[in-house]
C-alpha cells in the first residue's frame, strides 16, 4: 500500500471474502463481527472503514511476526512454535489476546503446529483459551509466563514433544 495516495479499489466496498482475506480471517468471522457490531449491510459488503472498525473490535492484529527470528532447532517446526510462544509471553502482560493473531501470516503447517501447542498448553493449565465477543482469546495463567519463556528459550519442552512426532 502506498502512503499518501489511495487506489480506487481501496475505497470501494468489498465482499465478505475480500474483506476477510485482507485482515487474515475467515469470512464467517467477518459476519460474526458485523452482527456483534451492528454493521451488517443488506448486500453483505464491507467498506474499508467498516473493515478497520471490525478488525479493531475483534482484536485482529497482523504483523506479530515482523522482525521475529525463528530459533534454529533440531526438530522440524519446533523453532516456529518456540518463537510463537515467545511472542505470546512478551504480550501476556497486556491480558487476553486473540488466539489467531499468534499464527496470522504463517504458512498453514506452522499455523497448525502453533494451534496444537496452544491447545496442549491449555490442557496443561499454562494457558487458558476462552470464547469472547471479540473471538477466541488466549490468556497466560499467572505462573505461565516463565514456562512460556523457558519453552521459547529451548530449555523446557512444556509437554509439547508429542505434537512434533509424525
Amino acid at each position: 500500500r502506498r502512503r499518501g495516495s489511495l487506489m480506487l479499489d481501496e475505497l470501494l466496498p468489498m465482499t465478505l471474502s475480500q474483506g476477510a482475506a485482507r485482515v487474515g480471517v475467515e469470512p464467517l468471522e467477518i459476519v460474526r463481527l458485523m452482527v456483534g457490531s451492528d454493521l451488517v449491510s443488506p448486500d453483505l459488503t464491507v467498506s474499508p472503514a467498516q473493515l478497520d472498525k471490525l478488525a479493531e473490535a475483534g482484536g485482529i492484529e497482523s504483523g506479530w511476526w515482523e522482525g521475529v527470528a525463528i530459533p534454529a532447532d533440531t526438530v522440524a517446526g519446533r523453532g516456529v512454535v518456540r518463537a510463537a510462544l515467545g511472542i505470546l509471553a512478551a504480550r501476556a502482560a497486556s491480558g487476553p489476546v486473540r488466539m489467531d493473531n499468534l499464527w496470522r501470516g504463517r504458512p498453514l503447517d506452522d499455523q497448525d503446529l502453533i494451534e496444537q501447542a496452544v491447545e496442549t498448553l491449555d490442557e496443561a493449565g499454562t494457558l487458558q483459551i476462552v470464547n469472547a465477543p471479540a473471538g477466541v482469546q488466549v490468556m497466560v495463567e499467572a505462573d505461565g509466563i516463565q514456562q512460556l519463556q523457558a519453552i521459547a528459550a529451548g530449555t523446557e519442552s512444556g509437554g509439547l514433544d508429542e505434537i512434533f512426532q509424525d
